[in-house]
């Protein structure tokens, strides 16, 4: 069997295994962040921006579904609490995808408006742009400025 070369990627991300205790432990002691139980496994697009996490060091400061509204049910991908940047991955944009049409994108809407209203930064990426490096890139610079403005 030919691997190709997203194949190979693919399982080279996939095969840094990220320590669950060590991501959300701290939050969780200080009562910050409530995790949920997942309804379905990650999707290809959170596993490989959570391994990018890992390869750039940066994956302590994130938690994986963080429900951050206490009335709701709303949970996002990624967490920084510290920061309060909240990371959403849509998937399937090209497509008809829940996030791009009708009721779910006005859902979307409504949980962006009401993180920022709550004091969140809420960055929200397609699967092309976790894969192209971009979502990366943006997380890391919006991680800087928080943490140069955090200094000041």
């Amino acid at each position: 069997m030919r691997v190709t070369g997203k194949e190979r990627w693919l399982r080279k991300i996939r095969g840094i295994r990220p320590d669950p205790v060590l991501t959300r432990v701290g939050l969780e002691l200080a009562g910050l962040a409530k995790r949920v139980k997942r309804k379905q496994p990650p999707s290809e697009h959170e596993e490989i921006l959570w391994g990018l996490f890992a390869q750039n060091h940066i994956q302590e400061h994130f938690v994986r579904q963080l429900k951050w509204h206490p009335d709701r049910k709303w949970t996002a991908d990624f967490a920084c609490e510290r920061y309060r940047v909240l990371i959403e991955i849509d998937g399937n944009t090209w497509g008809k995808g829940a996030h791009t049409y009708g009721h779910g994108y006005d859902r979307d809407r409504e949980k962006d408006c009401e993180a920022q209203l709550r004091g969140w930064v809420v960055l929200r990426f397609s699967g092309n742009q976790v894969r192209s490096g971009y979502a990366l890139d943006t997380i890391i610079r919006m991680l800087n400025l928080l943490a140069s403005k955090e200094g000041a």
